[in-house]
Formats: structure tokens, sequence, C-alpha cells
């Protein structure tokens, strides 16, 4: 159940971090226009 949980928390950590480096760059445009 531990290892379960463990997964799932880092496979949304995972999806976490590669929104937030897409939205990173972008809005790092935006400023910079």
């Amino acid at each position: 159940m531990l290892g379960d949980a463990q997964a799932s928390t880092s496979s949304f950590f995972s999806a976490f971090l590669f929104l937030l480096r897409l939205s990173v760059p972008a809005s790092t445009k935006t400023s910079n226009t």
C-alpha cells in the first residue's frame, strides 16, 4: 500500500514539474516581450 502511494505521488509530482517547466518559459517570453 505504501509503495503504491509513493509511486502515485512521485508520478503526480513529475507531471507537476513537467507542467511547471512548460509554463515558466511561456511567462518568461511574455515578460521579455
